[in-house]
């Protein structure tokens, strides 16, 4: 059907990756949904755009890590090559490109609730998802 109405749908989006990035980090259920929220937040944000799928997967992994599996905001990098490591090197990208895209998401993230991503916050509120909206993002 879908070769009928000639929808073309080969863009890659980032929930393939984000899935393979948080079996490969061994995420809790709490680091999980707090990944997903990341990675919805990142969908919908133009400013995202300049970043593949698989680089927002391995920074709102890593940014995971740091905000629900103890790590210290000081050893993000570490977080990062954990993440980049385990999910197969991160599309390519070093180090620094992944805390870029992960401060980003960091951003977006502490703006969530004011901004126009209301909806993804109320979602995220929600006990299933263990309340990751109310997580405090420490500074990277």
């Amino acid at each position: 059907m879908l070769h009928v109405l000639c929808f073309h749908l080969n863009v890659e989006t980032q929930y393939h990756h984000q899935l393979r990035a948080s079996n490969a980090c061994g995420l809790d259920a709490k680091a999980e949904s707090m990944a997903l929220c990341l990675a919805e937040l990142a969908a919908l944000d133009y400013g995202m755009m300049p970043f593949a799928g698989v680089t927002l997967a391995a920074a709102s992994t890593a940014l995971a890590l740091v905000c629900c599996a103890g790590y210290d905001s000081r050893d993000a990098s570490a977080a990062v090559a954990r993440v980049s490591a385990g999910s197969g090197g991160g599309g390519g990208n070093d180090v620094a490109h992944l805390l870029e895209c992960a401060r980003r998401l960091q951003l977006l993230f502490e703006g969530a609730a004011t901004a126009d991503y209301h909806s993804v916050f109320e979602k995220y509120s929600r006990t299933e998802y263990h309340c990751v909206a109310h997580t405090i993002v420490v500074p990277l």
